[in-house]
């Protein structure tokens, strides 16, 4: 293991340790006031039909069922991640029964166990989400890649590696809907 490696083993341990110690109630407050920041920038995406793709939250995950609601009232087609055999994604719609791939996605909401304000993101280790993300090097235009956080996972820095993806955008309830590349909210 390298040292990148070893202190991405070791920020994950710590972000885990600090999420486990939270209640259920923690994570659905920072899902309402995630929801709440996003809801009207989201409103403003209903000129225009869209293919936006969010997670299934886990346990000590950020709850998205209050955006995935918002996305849905407004008639936008909403789509989750499905892992394919190859450990890449595609996206399923469960009302139309279709599948999407990432290039056909306009905004994609991702998971995290940490982020930092440069867009770097922590995954769980296994690559989905990054690997996926790859076959967007020849893609224009390329989907709006946005990380949900609780105010926990928003750390300093992340150590990289050349293969990790950054994100456009991060939205938890103490950073808000924080812009990567303008450092504006």
């Amino acid at each position: 293991m390298d040292i990148i490696e070893h202190n991405k083993s070791f920020l994950r341990a710590q972000i885990l340790m600090e999420l486990n110690k939270k209640p259920l109630d923690y994570f659905v407050q920072a899902g309402q006031e995630v929801a709440k920041i996003l809801n009207p920038w989201l409103t403003s995406l209903i000129m225009r039909p869209l293919s936006i793709a969010i997670f299934e939250n886990f346990n000590k995950e950020i709850v998205t069922l209050f955006i995935k609601e918002i996305i849905e009232s407004l008639g936008i087609d909403c789509y989750q991640p499905q892992m394919q055999e190859n450990k890449t994604l595609l996206f399923l719609n469960n009302k139309k029964k279709s599948l999407i791939s990432v290039q056909e996605c306009h905004v994609i909401f991702v998971p995290g166990l940490a982020f930092d304000k440069k867009g770097n993101r922590l995954g769980r280790g296994q690559g989905f989400f990054d690997k996926t993300f790859m076959q967007l090097a020849q893609s224009l235009p390329k989907p709006i890649i946005i990380g949900l956080a609780t105010d926990l996972q928003i750390v300093d820095n992340i150590p990289i590696k050349e293969h990790d993806y950054k994100m456009d955008f991060i939205c938890s309830p103490s950073l808000g809907f924080f812009n990567v590349k303008t450092g504006i909210v």
